[in-house]
């Protein structure tokens, strides 16, 4: 059953009113009557923030200039892109630009504010000021003028406006202007409060016009063209001026308004795109276990094929809707019929091949069940687990099966399994069609994106250890890394590992179970990511393990700082707590391992189990040893292909297996393996193994490369295909995931060379309406409100409005009026900022300035309700006597205290979501934010967070959220906003700069931007091979590939035997050749030519280099023990870090963000030569 979000959606109103009518006003009254006439204890100089018109040339006072909060975090490096703040003067002027149909004759101009005057009590001593509505109309005749009028209330107050005539309509530009003379800076006296302009056409005609311009456009016009069709159903009635416009659904027909008006709090509910519900004929289609427990392949024909008969007469319906007549123009109906065609039937072409493929191939059907299941106990364990952990206890059962009663049975959404389906085929099939195609999956944040790309890691995994058998032999061919996810945090990465963990705990409970089936060695999934995240080497774990057990006064792993082996801080599979006790370095082979301290845990410590314990793998050692089949890292991380020799392992480059050490290059062994015998065990440890290189590539937050790491990561991705493609040639598939995306066929081919990329579900005419998902009518989507507070300070205007939020949802809380599960979502505030600095900040001032306005808009509603009347003899006081007046109010109250929660303003409880938390505290965060109102005696109440939050976390019950000015990139604002309101009616706040032009550009257009923000998405821009990157990483790239791909070069110690005379060097380094001549022609033809002159001479400076240096040359310089420094310094490192080095020759990034924003660009002016 459906949930009543009615009542959250009054609150949501509630809210929104009240930051409306504190910031602005008029605020006192109980009904919109008496807030026109309201009387107020304060001046409403002093109270009101935004919409405001002060006399010109009243210029901003220090204090009140913006401080460092808003806009993006971009604006610190550029200086033109805030206003000179010098000299700023307050907003003594506001209008609106619109455009009408030629036909139009006349319009009603209405233009309404208020005027405030001051009256004082002489038997009370009490000042109070009241309002006064004022009301100024009159007809514009629309033909080609420019005007003036005046006010008749005030003769200072004047409307300027200009119509232009063009053959696209009437163009009106329209100003209020407060043309008075400053007084003193307490005045109230000519100062316009509230104003709004209001323009009605006079026959009941629609006579404005959408004026939508999309000015974002691409390389591709097909697919700007496409957007605008997506989006064609997006209007834009008028543009504000220091303000927004806004109008009602109700006053629009045939995309042309009859009434428009300017707002200073504009808002927009977008659409909300949800998943689409499946039929009664497909609902077992999705069930997993029922796909997971097929007992022969007709039946899973005809659980799967519905699903694809269902898509097929959507496509069809389509195409039926687009050829009607006068449905689209007849270039649009080209491009729609287009993308039916070339995306919507191929994606159901392949769908059916690979329905084709597992009723044809034995290994993919079982591997298919196995991915069904192991999702299915994923997804239900994941829930366990987390129920475990949130109460801080193990209780219960364990279920016995997926299908668990407690739960609601794991179902796919109908995008995951046809997306799974759908690259089946190409992925098994290794000279598919498809096999070079990148598949791109895109959907809404929180959509469930992640979950469809496990599944295919779990038919990928399983599907190498079948199809590697000889007879009921396991070979190698079974085992080694068989997918690479790649993500670009490095705590973002973390987070997912827990669910990656989860998946490989359902995988081993299934190979456990069947080993005879799925092999000897255990799915794991690798953590590859930085030492601030998890150690290098497994002896570093291990003495993190002691110092924590013997010398630390905490055993809590969430304490850890900088390097954490634990990484996770419950087990995955049931959710007990885990301790430092719960790490060993233990087992065969050898490992730092995780156990679950729970004894009937399958994860457990049990003895006569060598290589069993929680599947994670998180030394950089142990990655090389144990080649997890699914690595999780981050993008940066690859750069130490050039650094670190034992890299090669991911890549299959291993040609022994150890049972005692694992696998290994014999080349770069410092012993020979010859442990000695133990009971019942070969002396044999020196197994000949050839492993085939990870097949399957994951992108996750495509988005997010761009910039110096996309251009680095470009470059560097020649290695990473090259090495991931096997003897025959073979690449591997690629597969990437985001919730925005504009251009990506041009990002894609400039990071992956591929010249195919699909992206799933296919758009069709309609954003949103894709068949797997829909734009639900009956649920209201995200709202978003923005806030232009002009002449104030940004940290004073965001601590005033976090002070409404949480004081109205307590006042709530307390008062009984609505339930606590329906204010949860909007109890805990989130904060987001551009950049750390400007958290920091923020930070500091809240401590205080939060409880303090919290306390004062409380004790204003008090104080102001409990005035007495004003008497008789109360007079208004003159210019000079209000701007003299100090407020004689009563005395401040106590606040009282919550019903239900004590000391909850001046204890708020603070969390913050940034990289400067520890990866072990993460998830603790994380929890902590999961905490409902009715489970918790001190929920959250505000957090603070940067672009960690845009990317990966997912709390569902956040539910209202504060954006503390436009960020840089519009993808980074709605993947940020994505995380608000996704089971709920969602609010954000967005507090606009008025001295960042960008800020002001969104904000005068708030409507048309959040209604249609996916077709702003920027395109990112890549250029891996231009100069600049080329100097920096090229070396860094080939020495990576000639390390990792020739053992006799791989060796930290055999930099010295580069010989591009010897036949198996050249033959390689030839290779290398090839790929950069075809990948630079390819992606930046004019590159090439110098990018292989590059190449020619990188290599001879390395021959170089050897000849001068000889043995004394070795790749990297290595920290060394006292005794070993003489012998160091004496010799050469062909990979340089530090700058300063004499003795590090050619400079090499350690990580792909060792780039530079941005290059200085000087020049000459010549003096002019004259005649």
């Amino acid at each position: 059953m459906a949930k009543n979000f009615s009542d959250q959606i009054k609150i949501r109103a509630a809210l929104i009113e009240e930051i409306e009518a504190d910031l602005i006003g008029p605020r006192n009254g109980n009904t919109p009557e008496e807030r026109q006439r309201e009387e107020t204890s304060l001046s409403p100089l002093h109270e009101y923030f935004a919409g405001v018109l002060y006399p010109g040339n009243w210029e901003v006072a220090d204090e009140e200039k913006e401080t460092e909060t808003g806009g993006d975090s971009g604006d610190e490096d550029n200086p033109n892109s805030n206003v000179d703040v010098s000299k700023l003067y307050k907003p003594s002027s506001f209008g609106l630009t619109c455009r009408l149909s030629l036909e139009t004759k006349e319009i009603a101009v209405k233009i309404e504010y208020g005027n405030y005057v001051a009256l004082k009590d002489p038997e009370t001593g009490y000042s109070r000021y009241i309002r006064t509505p004022v009301t100024e109309s009159f007809p514009i005749e629309i033909k080609p003028s420019e005007e003036t009028k005046f006010f008749k209330s005030n003769p200072n107050f004047q409307i300027n406006y200009k119509i232009i005539k063009t053959s696209n309509g009437a163009f009106l530009d329209l100003y209020v202007i407060n043309n008075s003379t400053p007084q003193h800076k307490n005045s109230f006296h000519n100062i316009i409060f509230q104003p709004k302009i209001t323009l009605e056409s006079v026959n009941d005609e629609y006579c404005f016009i959408d004026d939508t311009f999309d000015s974002n456009v691409t390389y591709d016009p097909l697919e700007d063209k496409h957007l605008a069709i997506l989006f064609s159903n997006k209007l834009s009635f008028g543009k504000g001026h220091l303000c927004s416009v806004t109008w009602n659904s109700d006053d629009v027909n045939k995309r042309q308004a009859s009434k428009i008006s300017t707002t200073f709090v504009p808002q927009e509910t977008i659409d909300s795109i949800t998943h689409r519900k499946p039929s009664g004929d497909i609902e077992k289609s999705i069930q997993m276990t029922t796909l997971g427990n097929c007992s022969d392949k007709n039946e899973l024909s005809k659980l799967l094929q519905p699903l694809l008969d269902e898509y097929k007469n959507w496509i069809d319906e389509q195409q039926q809707k687009v050829n009607m007549p006068n449905f689209l123009p007849d270039d649009e109906r080209e491009i729609v019929t287009r993308k039916i065609e070339k995306d919507a039937r191929v994606a159901l072409s392949r769908m059916q091949d690979g329905l084709d493929t597992l009723m044809t191939d034995e290994n993919a059907f079982d591997a298919f069940k196995f991915a069904n299941m192991g999702i299915a106990w994923q997804q239900t364990m994941s829930k366990w687990a987390k129920q475990n952990a949130d109460q801080e206890d193990v209780t219960g059962t364990d279920p016995l099966n997926p299908d668990d009663p407690r739960w609601e049975k794991p179902k796919w959404r109908l995008f995951q399994i046809a997306f799974i389906l759908m690259n089946l085929e190409s992925i098994t099939n290794p000279h598919s069609t498809y096999r070079e195609t990148v598949d791109l999956l895109w959907f809404p944040t929180g959509g469930g994106k992640t979950e469809a790309y496990l599944g295919l890691v779990a038919f990928i995994v399983a599907y190498r250890r079948l199809r590697g058998k000889n007879g009921d032999n396991f070979t190698d061919q079974s085992f080694g890394t068989a997918v690479l996810m790649r993500y670009t945090l490095r705590l973002l990465t973390v987070q997912q590992f827990q669910r990656a963990a989860s998946l490989m705990c359902a995988c081993e409970k299934l190979r456990i179970s069947d080993k005879s089936k799925w092999g000897p060695i255990p799915f794991q999934v690798g953590l590859w990511v930085g030492t601030s995240v998890s150690p290098n080497k497994r002896d570093r774990a291990k003495k993190i393990k002691d110092d924590l057990i013997y010398k630390s006064r905490t055993k809590d792993l969430t304490k850890i700082t900088g390097s954490n082996p634990y990484v996770l801080i419950n087990c995955p599979w049931c959710g007990k707590k885990l301790h430092p006790s719960n790490g060993d370095v233990w087992g065969t082979p050898k490992q730092w391992r995780l156990f679950c301290g729970r004894t009937n845990c399958m994860f457990s410590k049990k003895d006569g189990h060598g290589d069993r314990s929680i599947p994670v793998v998180v030394t950089d050692d142990d990655v090389y040893a144990r080649c997890p089949s699914l690595i999780i890292a981050t993008a940066d991380k690859f750069a130490q292909i050039s650094w670190r020799d034992d890299v090669k392992a991911i890549f299959g480059k291993v040609d022994r297996f150890c049972e005692v050490c694992g696998f290994y290059d014999s080349h770069l062994a410092e012993t020979k393996h010859t442990h000695p015998q133990e009971k019942n065990k070969s002396s044999n440890y020196n197994m000949a193994v050839k492993l085939l290189p990870p097949e399957l590539i994951i992108q996750d937050e495509l988005h997010l490369i761009s910039g110096p790491l996309g251009t680095m990561s470009g470059l560097y991705e020649t290695a990473v295909d090259y090495l991931c493609t096997d003897d025959n040639g073979i690449k591997p598939k690629i597969i990437a995931s985001t919730a925005t995306t504009r251009a990506a066929r041009d990002q894609i081919k400039k990071l992956f060379n591929r010249n195919n990329t699909k992206i799933f579900p296919p758009q069709i005419s309609e954003f949103g309406n894709t068949y797997f998902s829909e734009v639900d009518s009956l649920v209201s989507g995200k709202t978003y409100i923005g806030v232009l507070a002009t002449g104030k300070s940004g940290l004073l205007v965001i601590a005033r409005i976090a002070a409404v939020i949480l004081r109205r949802i307590r006042e709530f809380e307390s008062s009984g009026k609505y339930k606590q599960e329906d204010l949860d979502p909007y109890f805990t505030l989130v904060n987001y900022f551009n950049s750390q600095r400007e958290l920091g900040g923020a930070s500091m001032n809240f401590k205080d300035s939060v409880p303090h306005f919290i306390s004062r808009i409380q004790h204003n509603f008090e104080n102001d309700s409990n005035l007495p009347q004003l008497s008789k003899n109360a007079k208004e006081l003159t210019i000079s006597e209000s701007e003299t007046e100090s407020n004689s109010v009563l005395p401040e109250p106590q606040i009282k205290p919550n019903k239900i929660r004590t000391n909850q303003f001046f204890g708020l409880e603070t969390e913050e979501l940034t990289s400067r938390k520890n990866s072990g505290e993460i998830p603790q965060v994380l929890r902590k934010l999961e905490e409902k109102i009715t489970d918790s005696e001190k929920p959250t109440d505000l957090l603070l967070a940067t672009n960690m939050l845009a990317v990966g976390v997912d709390i569902s019950r956040l539910g209202v959220m504060m954006v503390n000015g436009q960020p840089k990139n519009h993808s980074e604002y709605i993947q940020a906003t994505g995380r608000i309101g996704r089971q709920n009616p969602g609010l954000i706040v967005t507090i606009y700069s008025y001295t960042k032009p960008r800020d002001l550009s969104h904000y005068e257009n708030f409507k048309i931007y959040h209604s249609s923000y996916y077709k702003n998405v920027e395109t990112v821009s890549l250029t891996p091979f231009t100069i600049r990157c080329r100097e920096i990483a090229l070396f860094g790239v080939l020495v990576g590939i000639l390390r990792m791909k020739i053992s006799r070069l791989s060796k930290n110690t055999d930099a010295k035997y580069f010989d591009p005379k010897d036949e198996d060097q050249m033959k390689i380094i030839n290779e290398i050749k090839l790929v950069f001549k075809k990948r630079v022609e390819d992606v930046d033809p004019s590159e090439q030519e110098r990018t292989m002159k590059n190449i020619e001479k990188l290599l001879t400076r390395w021959s170089k280099y050897k000849k001068l240096h000889g043995d004394l040359l070795e790749y990297r310089e290595i920290s060394a023990p006292e005794a070993s420094k003489v012998k160091k310094a004496q010799k050469y490192y062909l990979l340089k870090s530090d700058l300063t080095s004499t003795r590090q020759l050619i400079p090499v990034p350690q990580s792909l963000r060792n780039a530079e924003n941005e290059q200085n660009l000087f020049y000459h002016q010549q003096s002019e030569v004259l005649d």
